[in-house]
C-alpha cells in the first residue's frame, strides 16, 4: 500500500474516473485503500460534529429521532463514522443483488469501494468544507447566496452518484440504464437513513 496510490484513488471523482475505477477494481488492496479514504471523510465529519457540540450549536433541522436539538451533536459524534459505513454497506448490498439478478459480473466489495471513493472528495468539497467554515467562522450567518448554496448541495448529491453510475457500469459490466436504475434504487434507503440520522 502506497501513499501515491491512495491519493490517486482518492481523486478518482475529479481525474479520469473511468481509468481510475478500472484500476481500483483490479487492485488487490482496493478494500484497504477505500476504507482509509472513506474513513478520512468520517473523521472530519466527526470533528465538525464535535466542534458544533463544543460551541453549543443545536441541530440545524429538527431531529426526527427523539433527541433534543441542543444535544443532537453530542450523540451524533458517536455514530457518525459507523453510520457512514452502514449506509454504504446497505447501498452496496442492494445494488449487488439487483446487478446479480440482471447478469452483473462484479462483487459487493467492488461496489463498496466505488461508493466509498465516489462520496469522499465530492462531499468534502461541496458539503463538509463550506458548512464547517460557515459554522466555525461565521456562526448564524450565511456565507454564500441562496442560489449558490442550492447549487453546491445539488452538486454534492449528483457528482458522487455520477461516479457511482460509471463505476457500476464498469465493475458489473452492465448497460448504462441498468447502472443508473440500480444506483438510484440503492440510493433511496441510503438517503432515507441520512434524513433520519444526519443533521
Amino acid at each position: 500500500m502506497t501513499i501515491r496510490q491512495l491519493l490517486r484513488f482518492a481523486i478518482i471523482p475529479v481525474y479520469n474516473p473511468v481509468d481510475g475505477i478500472s484500476q481500483l477494481i483490479k487492485d488487490r488492496r482496493k478494500l484497504g485503500y477505500s476504507i482509509l479514504i472513506f474513513l478520512f471523510l468520517g473523521i472530519i465529519y466527526t470533528i465538525s460534529v464535535q466542534l458544533a457540540h463544543s460551541r453549543g450549536i443545536s441541530a440545524a433541522v429538527e431531529p426526527i429521532i427523539k433527541i433534543p436539538a441542543d444535544e443532537y451533536y453530542y450523540w451524533q459524534r458517536f455514530w457518525q463514522i459507523p453510520f457512514f459505513f452502514v449506509t454504504t454497506i446497505v447501498f452496496s448490498g442492494i445494488v449487488r443483488l439487483l446487478a446479480e439478478a440482471f447478469g452483473g459480473e462484479g462483487s459487493f466489495v467492488d461496489i463498496f469501494c466505488i461508493l466509498s471513493i465516489a462520496q469522499t472528495f465530492p462531499m468534502f468539497l461541496t458539503m463538509w468544507l463550506p458548512e464547517t467554515i460557515g459554522f466555525v467562522f461565521f456562526p448564524g450567518m450565511s456565507i454564500m447566496p441562496v442560489w449558490l448554496d442550492v447549487i453546491r448541495q445539488i452538486a454534492g448529491i449528483i457528482w458522487p452518484l455520477a461516479i457511482v453510475i460509471i463505476g457500476i457500469n464498469i465493475s458489473e459490466n452492465i448497460s448504462w440504464w441498468k447502472s443508473l436504475l440500480f444506483t438510484l434504487t440503492g440510493s433511496i434507503p441510503m438517503a432515507a437513513m441520512m434524513v433520519i440520522f444526519v443533521r
